[in-house]
């Protein structure tokens, strides 16, 4: 059994509109993959416009941790649900999975598979933070421990409670607020 993230680029890990991937949110990334023992499978239009090969060659430069897969595609007019839906009807080891999207028709159309290993984290318009490392941490991790040592220093620091006396303090408590802890 294995746990999986599909990941989406534009919105996620290259903010709209920049040139450069946000290297902040592709180390939570990496942090999620390594904390979760999950593994990536790359879940963009890349696929289609880049190239398979060429998006995990433009990722592994930018320090993504080696990716799985690009998400196959099933037909050339299929949208990504469907290659969701279709890739994890062929993985069925798969025992939970977590879709990193800034797209609300696909977020929409992922949620509608009602796949209970699933959850759907849709990115808003200020890129990946603290509420979408919360759930998806909190999915693909589920009741095991999660340790301050796997994220990134300046993303923990950032949401440091001010009452909190260490980085472990403020992630428990980060994770802790919305109710019981992992």
């Amino acid at each position: 059994m294995f746990r999986i993230i599909f990941l989406d680029i534009d919105g996620v890990i290259l903010p709209l509109g920049a040139e450069q991937f946000d290297l902040a949110a592709i180390e939570c990334i990496n942090a999620i993959a390594r904390q979760a023992r999950a593994e990536i499978v790359v879940a963009s239009s890349w696929r289609r416009h880049v190239g398979p090969i060429e998006t995990i060659d433009a990722l592994l430069a930018a320090g993504l941790a080696k990716p799985l897969c690009c998400l196959p595609e099933t037909s050339e007019f299929s949208t990504k649900a469907e290659d969701v839906a279709a890739w994890l009807g062929g993985h069925a080891e798969v025992e939970a999975w977590v879709l990193i999207d800034d797209g609300q028709a696909v977020c929409r159309s992922v949620r509608a598979l009602k796949d209970r290993r699933g959850l759907v984290v849709e990115v808003g318009a200020g890129g990946f933070g603290q509420g979408a490392l919360k759930r998806a941490l909190r999915h693909l991790c589920g009741h095991q421990a999660i340790s301050i040592e796997d994220m990134p220093p300046e993303f923990v620091s950032a949401f440091q409670h001010p009452y909190e006396s260490s980085e472990q303090a403020a992630l428990d408590h980060l994770l802790d607020e919305e109710g019981s802890k992992p």
